[in-house]
């Protein structure tokens, strides 16, 4: 593995390219990309939306922020992952993340990676909290994490961040071929194994994120209804199968990993932060607590 330094913005080369991909979402992507754009230092990123064919408000939506946009496109595709590939083959920063329609980055995100980058320029590989929200943008759970040592993410075949907390070099993308078309709902998971197995490991900033909503078109949310069958669930355990060829993992092992990753969080004050906050944010809109 070639660790190499932080050279974005220097001569204009973006430090980081955000790639939001979106398909009949207009309703919410506004919201995503004004979390974007509106960020401090934004002016050090550039943002990068693909829309899939989009047949509600959403292409009127991204019209109106095209000043912001480096480049986007509207056309139909082969999901989301082919969504996510087409975007970052267009990214021109140092480093790159996704923020998914839904969802928005935090305040003051981009400003703290990039200072974080600035201190510690052979970072590959950053992520951080996430909230979660409820369909009206009120906090519902605040989950903290917290840094592995290296030898624990090495051994756990199971260690994985949420797509959008993640930031990491566009190089580490196109060195490991990208994400797979074939998975729709483990696709950041599957890049995250690919990545640790190459050898990258995940430096974590001690702050919230993004947020992740839960609404009832959201993918995540239809497949932890109890009622469901449909063919979106079918693609989902279809997708866990196929991570399990690729990453054989013994469940003895998983399950002793996963105590001492559990002790870990326990000491450093993961899980009694998320606690904390997730009571003293509940209920709360989202714009009110993170400002």
């Amino acid at each position: 593995m070639k660790l190499l330094l932080l050279k974005g913005n220097d001569m204009g080369t973006p430090v980081i390219s955000i790639v939001i991909v979106n398909y009949n979402y207009g309703r919410f992507l506004e919201t995503a990309i004004k979390s974007v754009v509106e960020q401090q230092s934004f002016d050090q990123c550039e943002l990068i939306i693909v829309d899939g064919g989009s047949s509600d408000e959403s292409v009127e939506i991204i019209k109106k922020y095209q000043d912001k946009i480096v480049w986007w496109v509207s056309e139909k595709d082969k999901g989301q992952s082919d969504a996510f590939n087409k975007g970052f083959s267009h990214a021109s920063g140092v480093f790159g993340c996704w923020v998914n329609a839904d969802d928005l980055l935090l305040p003051g995100v981009l400003h703290d990676v990039i200072g974080y980058l600035k201190k510690n320029p052979k970072s590959d590989w950053i992520g951080g909290g996430v909230v979660w929200l409820d369909k009206d943008m009120k906090v519902t759970k605040c989950s903290s994490n917290t840094q592995l040592p290296a030898f624990l993410q090495r051994i756990s075949p199971g260690f994985i961040v949420g797509g959008p907390s993640s930031f990491f070099r566009i190089s580490i993308i196109k060195e490991i071929g990208g994400f797979d078309i074939s998975l729709h709902y483990a696709m950041d998971n599957d890049l995250w194994l690919r990545m640790l197995t190459q050898g990258y490991r995940l430096s974590v900033l001690p702050r919230y994120l993004w947020t992740f909503r839960m609404h009832e078109a959201s993918k995540t949310t239809m497949n932890l209804l109890p009622h469901d069958v449909s063919v979106l669930n079918e693609d989902r355990l279809l997708d866990g199968r196929l991570l399990t060829e690729r990453y054989p993992i013994n469940t003895r092992h998983e399950k002793v990993v996963s105590r001492i990753i559990s002790i870990i969080k326990l000491l450093k004050g993961a899980y009694l932060k998320s606690f904390i906050d997730t009571i003293r944010y509940r209920n709360q809109p989202v714009q009110e607590v993170f400002k």
